[in-house]
């Protein structure tokens, strides 16, 4: 299926368009996690520790070592990032909605209102010497040793301090041995990749390109299009990733559609195809907005990538602007448009992202004829991420 274009650019390819009934099947560790769970209330039975037999305070606790130990694990990986073989892209402490953010070495830093989870760290892998053996390695010491903390809290402590520890513990196998099938997932490093090697070709970044995801995530187009052009393996997976990210970005849409499309056809992970997705979804609607295109020409792609996407991954549709994109092109609905790029703009997990629903909610408020709060919602989205 292809696509007519204004402006005399080239035919874009679209992807192709899910079976309609027949979304793609979804792996659920829901067995593994209740087995963690069971085992660990057994654990705790068994020691006479039971949270919620030893009342709702201890329970509290409980629930707080859960939750610590989720934000000091990613703590952990972020401290040992460069040995692990991992770089970090962006970091955030807290939860929930945007409060604030800065620049710490390049790397983006955001505030959040909800401090249940302590700190957020995003990582990719990087291409080391000894790679798989760093990954496999560093992931087995750090769980190891929040299990240890945990199991310690555990076993010496009183009452509450013990429920604490039983909360980290949990939270850590949860975490560390819950969905191995996907590529990249703790238990996924552990349990499956040492005997999958061709399953990181992928997932690699070479330094540059970890530069270009980190510029990216912080608003930086021109640092991102620098890192880019100082890549030296172009034949690479993530390259085309870059590259895609990087020309939509600088509005180049005919030629990130492009891009998108091809890493769509040419990967084989859930993950790699749900970002060329979205990729390939924004292309078309910043490309119809900028006039590349009408919005009768994108409508058909832009339907099925949704459609792709939602199928897969709901949550890339829920959480950012694309829903808001889409209340706006498929139903003339600039006032939905508005409260759903709002709610985007808030939980946006970095600050380009976030200048992208700021951007869609100018483009609703301005339909809708506030043309001042429009006025600022793009002057912050410019603030953000200038091109």
């Amino acid at each position: 299926m292809s696509m007519p274009q204004s402006s005399g650019e080239q035919q874009l390819a679209l992807p192709p368009a899910p079976q309609q009934g027949a979304p793609a099947p979804r792996r659920s560790p829901a067995r593994l996690v209740a087995v963690v769970v069971g085992v660990v209330f057994g654990l705790l039975s068994a020691s006479h520790r039971l949270p919620v037999v030893a009342g709702g305070g201890t329970f509290a606790l409980f629930l707080v070592g859960f939750l610590l130990a989720l934000g000091v694990g990613n703590a952990l990986f972020a401290a040992v990032a460069r040995p692990a073989g991992l770089a970090v892209v962006w970091a955030a402490f807290g939860g929930g909605r945007w409060a604030g953010s800065a620049l710490v070495r390049g790397r983006l830093v955001s505030v959040r209102w909800l401090p249940l989870i302590p700190f957020v760290a995003c990582l990719v892998i990087v291409d080391r010497p000894g790679l798989r053996r760093r990954l496999w390695c560093w992931t087995a010491v750090a769980v190891v040793g929040e299990l240890a903390a945990g199991g310690v809290l555990a076993a010496v402590g009183s009452p509450p301090v013990a429920a604490l520890g039983w909360g980290v513990v949990a939270m850590t196998a949860l975490a560390s041995f819950a969905n191995p099938l996907t590529p990249g997932s703790r238990a996924w490093l552990l349990l499956r990749m040492p005997f999958r090697p061709e399953a990181l070709t992928e997932l690699v970044h070479e330094p540059a390109l970890a530069d270009v995801a980190a510029a990216l995530s912080a608003g930086r187009v021109r640092a991102a299009r620098a890192a880019l052009d100082a890549a030296v393996r172009p034949d690479s997976p993530r390259h085309l990733w870059a590259r895609a990210a990087v020309a939509s970005a600088e509005g180049r849409h005919a030629e990130a559609a492009d891009l998108a499309h091809t890493m769509y056809q040419e990967s084989g992970l859930e993950q790699v195809r749900t970002v060329a997705l979205s990729l390939y979804a924004r292309a078309l609607a910043d490309g119809a907005a900028a006039g590349v295109w009408t919005r009768e020409q994108i409508l058909p792609g832009f339907t099925a990538t949704l459609a792709g996407l939602r199928a897969t991954r709901p949550a890339v549709v829920r959480y950012t602007d694309l829903g808001a994109i889409e209340a706006m092109l498929l139903r003339d609905d600039p006032v939905r448009a508005a409260r759903l790029a709002r709610f985007a703009a808030a939980m946006a997990p970095d600050a380009l992202a976030r200048a992208h629903a700021l951007r869609t909610l100018a483009a609703a408020l301005t339909w809708t004829g506030d043309s001042a709060p429009a006025g600022k919602a793009l002057a912050r989205a410019t603030a953000l991420s200038p091109r």
